[in-house]
């Protein structure tokens, strides 16, 4: 009579047929069974865990490169902005007309728009860099290497996400405050070619 792998793990204690967790994902834990078929698919071998953690590590770093120069573009934008904001004041002729004064407000209302989104695009975050040293240590350090890498893997996998979702948004305010401190530009051009007209 032959007996079915349900049948032997059954009648294994349950000490024997569960083994380390390992977690697959932010909220799945799966046993690790040692008469499992699919236990190949569960544990990865060790070559393959040492070479996806140095490849994140890696990806993280450029992560944190390309914030860097994130922040730098929007600082350099932001001086710019200020810059503008000198020349509206140099252009702006001695009179107390109303057309003057709302031409010259209108500039500083674009230099608004550019402080703005500048500053939305280079706001601090924090910006994560999983796992965290003391609870490391503190939680994890008598675990087997392979096991604890293996999270370290899935923690930086959430990580890269979470920091890819800012910098999309941070890309996205750098390119407003170009845009606007473009038409801002074009419209101190304008003024320096009016500016002979305005009284």
């Amino acid at each position: 009579m032959r007996i079915s792998l349900e049948e032997r793990l059954a009648s294994r204690p349950a000490q024997e047929r569960t083994g380390p967790v390992w977690r697959l994902g932010p909220s799945i834990a799966v046993p690790y069974g040692r008469g499992m078929e699919r236990t190949a698919l569960l544990r990865p071998p060790l070559a393959t865990l040492d070479l996806i953690y140095s490849e994140l590590s890696a990806a993280l770093e450029k992560q944190f490169e390309h914030m860097a120069e994130l922040n730098a573009r929007a600082q350099q934008l932001l001086g710019f902005g200020a810059i503008t904001v000198s020349l509206v004041v140099t252009l702006r002729p001695p009179t107390r007309d109303v057309a003057v004064s709302s031409l010259c407000a209108l500039a500083l209302v674009l230099f608004a728009c550019v402080a703005g989104s500048g500053l939305r695009a280079w706001g601090l975050q924090g910006w994560r860099r999983d796992p965290e040293p003391r609870p490391l240590w503190e939680q994890h350090r008598l675990r087997a290497k392979e096991w604890v890498e293996h999270q370290i893997i899935l923690n930086r996998l959430d990580a890269f996400d979470a920091n890819a979702s800012s910098i999309d948004e941070k890309l996205h305010w750098v390119r407003w405050t170009q845009r606007s401190l473009a038409l801002e530009v074009v419209y101190l051009i304008a003024l320096i070619v009016a500016r002979p007209y305005l009284g």
